[in-house]
């Protein structure tokens, strides 16, 4: 039986095309599939994934990039969505990951660390000093792989719901 994971020795990374709108699209929730806030309509947050789906389809300019993984077959797995934000604090410019997410197929299997290291390049390139991003803080499964890389927790929102 052939093995599933993706060979990450012929994994490609390149800057999305327009036939990954498709792609990109059927991925848009997989960000919320896990560490959502019970208090969360789960409606509102697939439309909201959704919407922000669309954009990272349509992105490009010099601002932002959708970077694809791709295996050595050509097969997408995963993308990351980054941008430019100006930091809350400061007003200074900064890069910001948007999006990452992967195909379920190709979970845990180095493409979400070849994706971010992507998005650490593009920023990097740019001269950004910072690269952000935010999870919800019960997402333990993707706080644990940010810390891995080196992300560390900045701020944290608190929340009583009414």
């Amino acid at each position: 039986m052939a093995s599933r994971r993706p060979d990450l020795r012929t994994l490609q990374i390149r800057p999305a095309r327009p036939e990954d709108r498709k792609f990109i699209l059927a991925l848009a929730e997989r960000p919320a599939e896990s560490g959502m806030p019970p208090w969360r309509d789960a409606a509102a947050m697939r439309a909201f994934h959704q919407h922000y789906a669309e954009a990272n389809a349509n992105a490009g300019g010099f601002h932002e990039r959708v970077q694809i993984a791709e295996s050595g077959r050509g097969a997408p797995l995963g993308f990351v969505h980054v941008n430019e934000i100006a930091d809350g604090l400061t007003g200074v410019p900064e890069g910001y990951v948007s999006t990452l997410a992967v195909s379920s197929t190709a979970e845990g299997q180095g493409v979400g660390r070849a994706l971010m290291v992507a998005a650490e390049d593009w920023a990097r390139d740019r001269g950004y000093r910072l690269l952000t991003l935010e999870t919800f803080a019960a997402n333990d499964r993707a706080r644990a792989f940010y810390r891995r890389l080196g992300y560390v927790e900045e701020t944290l929102k608190l929340v009583n719901e009414q």
